[in-house]
Formats: C-alpha cells, sequence, structure tokens
C-alpha cells in the first residue's frame, strides 16, 4: 500500500532521529529515542507537512541543516536528564509523553525548554575554572587543555553556557570514547569547546559559547591545534572563511595563495560577513558554493577552476568572465552580468535580473528559470542553442522573434508571447494560462499543450512532428491553416472543429472532445482511434491505413466504403455490425459488446476476436484466420469453416462440431456442450477438450509456439 505524505515523512525523521539516538547511546548508555520522537520527531514532521512533502534525500539534507544544531542540544539535555534521573520526566500524560515536552507545539519551544535547563544547571555554584590536563600552548599565552572528569566538564558548562557538563558526556569521556577539549585564554576562561570521537578520531562538534560558531580568532587557532593532529574534521561548526579538505584537514581560505589546488568543497557563508579573498587560479577539485547578502556582488576570481558545481546563493552576480564548475546554480541572486558564453548546463531560481543586463548571452547547454522576475530581460537577444526551461513565472514575457534552437518547456506559467516563436525541438507547455496569442509558432519536433488555458493557435502553425492538446481549456477550434507533420491528439478539450481538415499525416486521436463529424474522404496516413465524443457516424469513404479504434461514442456502423488497413477496435463501442462484403486487414475485436452481427461476405485477414460478447452466429462464407470467442454467446458454427489459425469457443453455447471443419491451429473446446469431434474434423495443432468428448479426428502436432494442454 502506497504511504501517505505524512508516513513518509515519519519514516524519514524516524531514521535521523534514530541515528542521533544510537549515537547518545553508544557513548552515554542511555537511550533518548522514544523522547526524541515524540518531542522533535512530532513538530518536525508537523511543520515539514505544512511547508511542503520534503522526503527525498537532497532535500531533507538542508531540512537537517536548519535543525540539527538544535536537536543535538535537545538530545544532549535529554540524556543527561535520563542520567540523573530529573522529576518532570515522571510526570506524563495519556500516551506516556513527558508534560514537558507535549506542551511543546513548535520546534523553538523545545529548544527553549534545553536552553532554560542548562542555565539552571549551569547556575548551581560550580567553579569557573578548574585545572585542566594542557595539551598544547600557543605563542598568545592561549592552551588547549583536556576535560578528563565531571568536575572539569561541569566547569566548562558554566563557562561556555551549553550541555557538555550536564550529564550527556561524563560516561563517555570517563570510558575513553569521547575526548572534549577546550580553547582558554591565559587566564583561563574558555572560549571554544572541542568534541573529538576517540574511536573513529573525529572531530564532532566545535562549539563557542552558548553552542554558537566559535569567533573567527579562536577558531584559526583551533585550526592551528587540530592540523597537527591526526583528528579529521567530521562537522560543519566552522566560521566562514574555513574548508575542509578530503583529508578531514581545516584550511583558512583567506591564507590561500595564488594557484593553489584544494581538494574538496569550498562552502562559504558571508551572510554575516563580507566576501572572504581569493586567489587568483585557485583550483577547487569539489564543489564550490558561496551564500550571502544581495547587498553584496560577487565575481568568480580570474582563473577560478572548479571540478564539481558552481553555486552562488542571494549575491549579486557580475560575472563577465567564463563561469567555472561542471554546472551552474544561481539562486536568490540579483543577475547584473553574464559572459557572453555559458557552456554549462545552468540553474536560475528565484532571482532578479537587473536592468542593466546586457543582452547576448549564448547557452551552449541546458538553461532552467524558474521563480524569478525580469526574465524578458534575459530571453531579448539571447542565444539558446539547447533547451530552455521555464518554470513558476507569474508573468512572462516571451519576447518577439523569439528562437530556441533544442526544445522549449514552460510550466506552471502565464504566459504573453509579443510575436513570434521559432522552437527547433519539442515545446511543451504544462500547467500554463496564455494570456497573449502569438503570431505565430513554428516547433521542429513535437508541440504539446497539457493542462493549460490556451485560447487560439496561430493560423499558420507550422509542427514538425506530433501535436497533442491534452486537458487544454478554452480552445474551440484548430485552425485550417495549422500543419502537423507527425501524430495528431485532442484529448479532453472543448475543441468542437477541425475546420474542414481532411489529411493527416500520422496518427490521429480524438478522446473526450466536442468533435462531432470528420469530413467525407478523410485520410488518416497512421491509426485513428474516438473515443468519448457525440460523433455519430464515421465519414463517407474514409481511409486509415493503420488500425482504428472506437470506445463510447453514438457511432452505430462502420461505412461501406472506409478502408482500413490495419487492425479494427470496437471493445466499449455501440458499434452493432460489420457491413456485407466488408474486408478487415488485421485483427477484428468485438470484445464484451452485448450484440453483433456479423454480414456475409466478410474476409478478416487476422483474428476474429469477441470474448464476452453477445455474438451469437457467423456468417457461412466468413473468412478469418483465427477465432477467439470464449464466454460469448455464440451458438455455432458454420459447416466448412476454414481456419489458418486457433479456434477458441470455451464456455459457449456451441454444441457440436460441423463436419469438414479445417483448423490449423490450436482448438480449445472446453466447458461446451460438445460431445463428439467429428472424423471429417481436422485439427493441426492442440485440441483441448474435456475427458468424457469423443475424438474421431486426426490431431496434427502441438505447434511449439502453444503450451500443451494439461
Amino acid at each position: 500500500m502506497k504511504k501517505t505524505k505524512r508516513e513518509r515523512l515519519e519514516a524519514v525523521v524516524d531514521k535521523w532521529l534514530g541515528d542521533l539516538a544510537a549515537e547518545a547511546e553508544a557513548t552515554a548508555g542511555v537511550s533518548v529515542r522514544h523522547l526524541l520522537m515524540t518531542s522533535v520527531g512530532r513538530v518536525v514532521v508537523s511543520e515539514l507537512e505544512a511547508t511542503g512533502d520534503i522526503v527525498s534525500d537532497g532535500a531533507f539534507r538542508a531540512v537537517r541543516e536548519k535543525y540539527e544544531r538544535g536537536t543535538l542540544h535537545i538530545r544532549d539535555w535529554l540524556v543527561g536528564a535520563v542520567i540523573r534521573h530529573d522529576a518532570w520526566l515522571d510526570r506524563v500524560n495519556a500516551d506516556g509523553v513527558p508534560l514537558k515536552l507535549a506542551k511543546s507545539g513548535r520546534f523553538e519551544q523545545i529548544v527553549d525548554e534545553a536552553n532554560k535547563a542548562m542555565r539552571k544547571l549551569n547556575s548551581r555554584g560550580v567553579a569557573t575554572s578548574i585545572d585542566s590536563e594542557v595539551v598544547h600552548e600557543f605563542a598568545n599565552g592561549y592552551r588547549i587543555v583536556r576535560l578528563n572528569t565531571s568536575a572539569e566538564l561541569e566547569a566548562e558548562s558554566a563557562m561556555m553556557q551549553h550541555c557538555v557538563g550536564q550529564g550527556a558526556y561524563h560516561g563517555a569521556v570517563e570510558a575513553g570514547l569521547t575526548g572534549i577539549y577546550s580553547l582558554r585564554d591565559p587566564a583561563g576562561k574558555a572560549h571554544v569547546t572541542i568534541e573529538v570521537d576517540v574511536g573513529q578520531n573525529s572531530v564532532e562538534q566545535v562549539k563557542g559559547k552558548q553552542n554558537d560558531i566559535p569567533r573567527r580568532d579562536y577558531f584559526a587557532m583551533v585550526t592551528q591545534w587540530l592540523n597537527m593532529r591526526e583528528f579529521e574534521f567530521g562537522c560543519n561548526d566552522h566560521p566562514t572563511g574555513f574548508a575542509v579538505d578530503r583529508s578531514g584537514k581545516l584550511v583558512d581560505i583567506a591564507q590561500l595563495s595564488e594557484g593553489t589546488v584544494f581538494n574538496g568543497v569550498i562552502s562559504i557563508d558571508c551572510s554575516e560577513n563580507s566576501i572572504p579573498h581569493l586567489p587568483e587560479n585557485l583550483t577547487v577539485t569539489g564543489d564550490f558554493l558561496i551564500h550571502g547578502p544581495k547587498t553584496e556582488v560577487f565575481v568568480a576570481p580570474r582563473g577560478l577552476t572548479v571540478g564539481g558545481n558552481y553555486t552562488v546563493t542571494g549575491l549579486r552576480v557580475r560575472q563577465e568572465e567564463p563561469f567555472p564548475g561542471q554546472a551552474i546554480y544561481l539562486d536568490k541572486c540579483v543577475i547584473e552580468r553574464l559572459p557572453e558564453n555559458i557552456a554549462q548546463t545552468i540553474t536560475i531560481t528565484s532571482s532578479v535580473f537587473a536592468p542593466e543586463l546586457p543582452a547576448g548571452t549564448a547557452f551552449e547547454r541546458l538553461l532552467c528559470i524558474s521563480a524569478s522576475s525580469e526574465v524578458k530581460r534575459l530571453l531579448e537577444g539571447a542565444t539558446f542553442r539547447q533547451n530552455l526551461d521555464i518554470d513558476s513565472q507569474t508573468c512572462l514575457h516571451i519576447p518577439d522573434a523569439f528562437k530556441v534552437d533544442g526544445g522549449l518547456k514552460i510550466s506552471r506559467s502565464t504566459i504573453f508571447f509579443d510575436g513570434t516563436v521559432d522552437v527547433g525541438g519539442l515545446m511543451l507547455l504544462n500547467h500554463c494560462r496564455v494570456e497573449g496569442d502569438a503570431k505565430r509558432i513554428c516547433v521542429g519536433s513535437t508541440f504539446h499543450a497539457h493542462r493549460s488555458k490556451l485560447r487560439k493557435l496561430p493560423d499558420d502553425m507550422r509542427v514538425g512532428s506530433d501535436m497533442t492538446l491534452s486537458s487544454v481549456d478554452d480552445m474551440t477550434e484548430i485552425p485550417a491553416g495549422v500543419s502537423v507533420g507527425g501524430k495528431f491528439t485532442i484529448d479532453n478539450t472543448g475543441i468542437e472543429t477541425l475546420n474542414g481538415r481532411k489529411e493527416f499525416n500520422s496518427d490521429v486521436v480524438l478522446h473526450r472532445t466536442s468533435v462531432a463529424t470528420l469530413e467525407p474522404g478523410t485520410v488518416v496516413r497512421g491509426s485513428l482511434s474516438v473515443r468519448h465524443l457525440p460523433m455519430e457516424r464515421l465519414p463517407a469513404n474514409l481511409t486509415v491505413t493503420g488500425d482504428l479504434s472506437i470506445g463510447n461514442c453514438p457511432i452505430k456502423r462502420l461505412p461501406h466504403s472506409a478502408q482500413i488497413g490495419g487492425n479494427i477496435s470496437l471493445k466499449d463501442s455501440f458499434v452493432v455490425a460489420i457491413p456485407e462484403g466488408f474486408h478487415v486487414r488485421g485483427n477484428l475485436d468485438i470484445s464484451g459488446i452485448a450484440s453483433f452481427l456479423i454480414a456475409k461476405g466478410v474476409t478478416i485477414d487476422g483474428a476474429l476476436l469477441a470474448g464476452g460478447s453477445g455474438l451469437e452466429q457467423l456468417p457461412s462464407d466468413l473468412q478469418v484466420h483465427s477465432i477467439v470467442a470464449p464466454s460469448s454467446r455464440l451458438e455455432s458454427l458454420p459447416k466448412g469453416l476454414n481456419l489458418e489459425g486457433d479456434l477458441d469457443v470455451r464456455k459457449t453455447h456451441v454444441r457440436a462440431v460441423p463436419d469438414g471443419m479445417v483448423v490449423g491451429g490450436w482448438a480449445d473446446f472446453r466447458n461446451t456442450a460438445i460431445q463428439l469431434v467429428p472424423a471429417t474434423v481436422f485439427v493441426g495443432g492442440e485440441l483441448r477438450v474435456e475427458d468424457h468428448v469423443v475424438i474421431d479426428c486426426p490431431v496434427g502436432e502441438p505447434r511449439r509456439s502453444y503450451p500443451r494442454f494439461g
């Protein structure tokens, strides 16, 4: 059974909190999984459900970044409370959830409860400085100390106003599983607390006062010490301007020299700081990400090479040199200048194109634009050599003489076409509203409008391949001048007329529309499917080179003059007869039709498929390759019936096998009143009958393409 949105969210959150609880249990020896799920899990799932379906790994990674720091703080508070047997844990509601946790409806409220507990515990009069083991001394008098006892951990908590000394880490420190270190000034005051997983030699946390990111100057000293040890930096607790290379070592980006090769990912958050200096000819083997306020201008340093993706968020982009990176992502930016040529795939989201943006950028690969403003400034004069995808635009103006060499996909947007449009590949309008109609549209391959409001198509529209209009509102006609080179599909629209169109170059699908007639002499050079239409008859002299399918239309008969080159499917139709002398060049499928008549002189090159139908009789001169009519109302078989293929009359009213009948393939007479298969009958393949039936006829070897019965 498919999971609901909430169930999927609960599963992802449960996995995340379960991992955090398992880490704590491995070091502290107590489980807080239930407490985490009934507090953090409950409110986080509700908040995510209210904001959107965030379930995928990539999307939930961003969610963890939002919640994880506070959740670690809450986890440590809960671990300490369980170890201390705090009395509030026993005050529970009917579901067994502590009232202190159950009353919190928002994540910030749970964090506040953890902070209140921390402040209370840290004000118990513990000494603010206790002599600890010194492991490193700096030239400026600062030092790194290791905290080995509960008293030392509690003193660190009192100075730093966080929870390292409230019980969650005591057992792990004393057991040698976790190493807690502190940066102290010459007077012994703590400024940074560091947690190390001793078994993994990994730095798990680096916290400043009240769990904040440490100050840059303090962190620089911590970096110097950590890089002298065998530790790998395994967390994101570092200020702007520092990065972690693939070996787990910290790097101060401002100290990089020209031509440096940085083996890893550089991620810079300058939301509260200025953009750090980046040297020229810097090579970053992984991704490069920079985030900041829109007041800051970012220009990539000359010669920057990026082996992964290049992402800029929340900055003013003024890029003249070619972009580095395998793919480009610009999010929440003000875009003032772009290179003359962009060779990579580029995605632009929630951004603004500035008035001073020069025209003429050439996009060599896919460009995706979503929820951005003043997009017309970019589209004017730009060259699109591959695909262009535009999504979620409240007012999208497509300039006159607009051209895309590849495909154009526009989704969830309100569109104003200012003139002509020329698209070399696919053109797709998906969940769009067209307020300004195009003067001319030329599409090299397929045109598809889906779930869109579209009043009309240009009179001289050209579509090189297929045209599909599905769930399109407002449109009532297809102009006579529209040229479609391939398949023609109209599904669930209000279109009433094809304006005299008689020639179709490929398949035609007319489903759930108001088209009531086709022109006499209509030629379909492919298959024709008409379903859920008010159409009462097919036109005279209809020619269909492929298959014909009719369903849920008031059509009662096929015209004598119709020429059908392939199969004819009448399932779910109201057709009651095949005209006298009609030639079916493929299969005839009348399965499930309540009443049906096959007239004299009918020839069926393929199979008659009549399972579950009301067909009672077959004409004596019927020419057909196979008959497959199980569970039909068939009462008899014509004398002299000669089939090259198979015969299936299971569960019918047939009582006798006619003399002289020839079946080249298998024959199935089970669950009928047949008692005898005469000697004059020939069955070339397998004969399937009940045990009591007398078989006088010769039976050939079963054909290899059919399994033996029984």
